[in-house]
């Protein structure tokens, strides 16, 4: 039976810009989920979805246990988990996409590992290590728990290198909506709503 992890292949957990934005060269994706962890708007961009003078709001993904400290406006459900989608890069081209994206995800990002799941309901991941990059609250970048009103905002008028912040936003909603049957997540539907609301598109 084929291995899902042939040796020197790595697989990296897209939450982000990487599920609609893939790296390149690899040869196998699988929609899933990771636990213990929330997805927020809560990292600043001062360059692809914002500037320095007026920066934008990215990704990252907070621990349960860090995220429970934090006075945070948008309900996420437990069982929700976090959904995205793990991309295996094969062994010859492992060197050189791991450098891409260390420095696509320079700003305020950590490299990390973590089991990922076929299913919300799965006791087993379908991978053990699955690299992850997560700002973390030490970060610079770090802005934490801003109401839906700030924050949508923040998203409807900022925009960098690669377009208008709201984008973002927009690819990473209608994203998820196509993963999978179970893919959901509250925080990111509810600003997208209220984006649309403020840009008049609804």
């Amino acid at each position: 039976m084929e291995t899902l992890s042939p040796e020197g292949s790595f697989w990296i957990f897209g939450y982000g810009s990487l599920i609609w934005h893939p790296p390149p060269k690899f040869d196998l994706s699988i929609p899933c989920n990771i636990r213990g962890y929330v997805r927020r708007l809560w990292m600043k961009s001062e360059d692809h979805r914002g500037t320095v003078e007026r920066p934008g709001r990215v990704l990252t993904l907070i621990p349960y246990e860090e995220w429970e400290q934090f006075s945070d406006w948008a309900h996420t459900p437990y069982e929700e988990g976090c959904w995205g989608m793990a991309f295996r890069i094969p062994a010859p081209f492992a060197k050189e996409i791991r450098a891409y994206l260390d420095d696509r995800e320079i700003n305020g990002y950590t490299a990390h590992s973590v089991p990922v799941y076929a299913h919300v309901g799965d006791k087993k991941p379908i991978l053990e290590n699955c690299l992850v990059y997560v700002g973390t609250s030490n970060s610079p970048q770090f802005q934490p728990s801003e109401t839906l009103e700030e924050l949508s905002e923040i998203i409807s008028t900022r925009k960098g290198k690669s377009g208008p912040n709201y984008v973002y936003l927009f690819e990473l909603a209608n994203a998820l909506r196509h993963l999978s049957p179970e893919s959901k997540d509250t925080h990111v539907y509810k600003l997208e709503t209220a984006v649309k609301k403020k840009l008049q598109i609804l």
